[in-house]
Formats: structure tokens, sequence, C-alpha cells
């Protein structure tokens, strides 16, 4: 279930997904029952909304809805076909017309033998302009199409279109024996002002053994509960003792940057240089207020910040570095046009 946040659209509506599983009594496979969706008023009452229908068949997965701002149409992550472990997207503008399922995610040849995709529940950060999808990865014994556990890793996608993978464990399984020992489905998420809450459904045993576990009366699942730092899917530590970073080329459009870092016992400077690594006057490390603590935004300061709006006014290329001491930094916040190369043309989205 998510509000639906396509501002032409009716304040305070929420949207939800439906895709029936229905087996023929003969027992000769499934019978085709169509996906759709459902809208209500005050999400306890639901209807289904005429002619929205995603998919013609059972979609056997986390079938995720959003709205794309960026796109300005709604988009759900899916799987094709029941049985087809990869990971799908449908797209429509007004809900009832909807695209062809076209593939977003597919397994690589670095991913371990017989890793397969279950699904990947989608949500965009408005904060962050950011999509971040809980990626579900099957882990499958060879030769063995419903065997080994199910681990979620991040992905990510600047426009709800190309999606990147992290190859990186969101929520690492548990004991043996423990809920989240046999899998773990990254499920939701949800932006606060500070921090930003998931839930996992963990899940005691590995796919194959679901209905062992059902039959035995025995609890299979819970849904657990965890915090994220604002902005904090990814960081870089400073590594023995100091580190720096340097950005590609960017153009400034405003004389305000701010960064999101966690420096308990050291600091971190900033300075920009040309594009040939030069430090500009005014805005070297020296010139740095050094920032020291646990900061989601805190602002980079040089001096009486003369030099740096001159250099901004100036719509010069230039490359931010950033030098860490103990520290380990989450983003740098700012409004600029990015390039690898500042004789490309310039690029002001991703």
């Amino acid at each position: 279930m998510v509000r639906d946040t396509n501002p032409d659209t009716q304040e305070g509506r929420y949207l939800t997904t439906n895709s029936p599983i229905l087996r023929d009594p003969t027992g000769s496979g499934l019978v085709e029952v169509p996906s759709v969706l459902l809208d209500s008023a005050d999400g306890r009452t639901w209807n289904v909304i005429p002619g929205a229908e995603f998919l013609p068949h059972h979609s056997d997965t986390c079938n995720c809805l959003v709205y794309n701002p960026i796109k300005n149409r709604y988009q759900i992550t899916i799987r094709r076909r029941w049985g087809e472990r990869r990971v799908f997207q449908v797209e429509s503008a007004d809900l009832t017309e909807w695209t062809a399922p076209h593939p977003v995610l597919h397994p690589s040849p670095i991913d371990p033998p017989s890793t397969h995709f279950y699904g990947m529940p989608q949500f965009y950060m408005p904060s962050a302009g950011l999509f971040v999808g809980f990626l579900w990865l099957q882990h499958m014994p060879y030769n063995d199409i419903m065997g080994g556990p199910v681990t979620t890793e991040y992905a990510y996608s600047y426009d709800g279109d190309l999606w990147n993978r992290t190859h990186t464990v969101a929520m690492p399984r548990r004991e043996p024996g423990c809920f989240g020992a046999g899998s773990m489905y990254g499920t939701a998420m949800v932006e606060r002002e500070a921090d930003t809450i998931v839930y996992a459904v963990a899940r005691v045993e590995e796919h194959h053994a679901i209905p062992r576990i059902i039959e035995s009366g025995k609890q299979s699942a819970v849904l657990l509960s965890g915090t994220l730092r604002k902005h904090g899917f990814v960081g870089l530590v400073s590594d023995r003792g100091r580190g720096e970073i340097t950005t590609e080329c960017l153009r400034l459009d405003r004389p305000e940057i701010t960064i999101n870092v966690n420096a308990p016992l050291g600091g971190v400077r900033v300075q920009l240089c040309d594009t040939g690594y030069r430090p500009l006057p005014g805005c070297t490390y020296a010139d740095c207020r050094e920032i020291q603590g646990d900061h989601l935004s805190a602002d980079v300061v040089w001096g009486d910040g003369v030099a740096f709006r001159e250099i901004v006014a100036g719509s010069q290329w230039l490359r931010i570095q950033v030098e860490l001491e103990h520290a380990e930094i989450f983003s740098i916040d700012t409004e600029c046009a990015v390039a690898i190369n500042p004789k490309a043309p310039v690029r002001r989205d991703l």
C-alpha cells in the first residue's frame, strides 16, 4: 500500500496492487487471472480501479507501485511470469493503460551460479531525488528450482528507468534458528526527517522449506524493523588515519555546500580545486573551518565566504576535495552541473 503522490490526483488516496493466483482444479496449471490495482480513501475500504489491469496474469513477487515524479508516471516492479526470476517493470500515466513488461535487472556473470532475482520492492526518496530498491536474490543450489535462501541487496536509480546494483547486502542473515536465518526480504522503507525506518520479512527457513514449516504449525516469519542514517546507504571511511575524496568536474549553481559526515574523533576539511587539481585561493583546506562530530547536514565554510561566492559567480568548472581524519562521509549536497570532461556538453540531471 502506498499513498498516491501524483499531484494531479485526489489528495489522500491510497493505492495497492493485487495479483491473485488461482490453480486449475484439475491440476493442469494456473488459471489466468489479471493483476489489478485498488484504491482507497482511508486505507481500510478498498475498491478495484476499473480497467486497471497491469498484467494479464499472476506475478509471483512483491508487485511494488510508486509514482515517478521525474517521468510523471506510475511504475510497478514485477516478475513477468510465474517462475521467471528477473525484475521487470510496467508503466502508466493513468493507472489503466500499462506498457508491456520490460526487464530492468537481470543476474549478471559475476553473480554466484544459480542466482535468481525473486523481486524488488522500490521506493522514491524525495529528499535525495533517488529511487532505492530492495533486490531479492535467491541463492539456489545447482539444478534445484525451489531451494536456497533469499537475501536482500541494495539497488538504486536516478530516474526510475536505469537501475544500478551495489552487490552489497542490505540486511545480513541471522544465526540458524532465528527469524531471518533462512531468508531476509527487505520489504518497506519510510523516510523521516532525521532517519529512515526499514522493514524486513525475516523467515526462519530457506525458500524450499516454507511448506514444511507451515505444516508443522510453527511460526515461519516475523516483521523486523530498523533504522538507517538519513542518506546513509553508503559511506566512505578514511583509511589508516586519513583519506581524501575528489569529485568529477562540477559547475556550482549556488555558493552552498553541505556534507553528511560522522567524525567522532577526527575532523573533516574541504577545498575547491580547478580541473587540473590545483587548489583555488581562498577555498583551500587551510581556509576551511574544520567539521567535527556527527552531522547530517554540516555547512562547509571558508573564511568570510567571499572567495567562495566569487568562484561560483565565475561559473567555472572545478572539483570538490574532502580530507577526512578518522571519519566517514555519506553525501555531499549542492546544486551543480556534472561532467567527466569539462569540454563535454553540460548536464544538470543524472
